[in-house]
């Protein structure tokens, strides 16, 4: 069997009325020089922590060839995690709030925003230029002055956060394959 994971370059290839910022795939040891800050982070483990970097502060134990995403710094205001099945979304649930995880604090997200999320993520899976396994976890928010965004897509078997387990669980029912 093989799990179901997100391309390395899917963000980077999303069109980027869905992005609403810079994001790039390269590797680490091209980022070393980088002098302004941005926001790198592995695109599908978490071999070392996202957050905002310059080049001389990215950690150094890591390949210097190892692909890395590299994004325009945004404010998000809030961030919601979609759970995906056959380009239909199965549950939701706020994933950050102003800067706080959920896990740390007990939000609940209104039936307002649940819409507004079901809109923005119904767009994108509806839009055939985007490429999505059978199964996957599309994270989505709003970035300060710019709108609904996607932050990242993300294999449904390694994600959690709030989300109905009934509904989780029918997801990673199918987020492996045979080889």
């Amino acid at each position: 069997m093989r799990l179901l994971e997100p391309d390395l370059d899917w963000l980077p290839c999303l069109p980027e009325e869905f992005r609403k910022r810079r994001v790039s795939l390269t590797t680490l040891g091209a980022c070393r020089e980088m002098v302004d800050p941005a926001f790198i982070k592995p695109p599908n483990d978490k071999s070392f922590p996202a957050r905002v970097y310059t080049g001389s502060e990215l950690p150094r134990e890591y390949n210097e060839d190892s692909p890395v995403l590299v994004a325009e710094v945004v404010a998000w205001e809030k961030e919601f995690r979609c759970f995906v099945l056959d380009r239909q979304i199965r549950t939701i649930s706020v994933y950050l709030r102003g800067g706080e995880l959920q896990r740390d604090r007990d939000f609940a997200a209104s039936e307002s925003e649940l819409a507004e999320v079901e809109s923005f993520v119904g767009k994108i899976l509806a839009d055939d230029r985007i490429d999505l396994p059978r199964t996957a976890v599309l994270d989505v928010g709003v970035i300060a002055g710019r709108g609904w965004a996607v932050v990242e897509q993300n294999a449904a078997w390694g994600s959690g956060n709030g989300c109905n387990p009934v509904q989780v669980l029918e997801v990673l029912r199918y987020a492996s394959v045979p080889v």
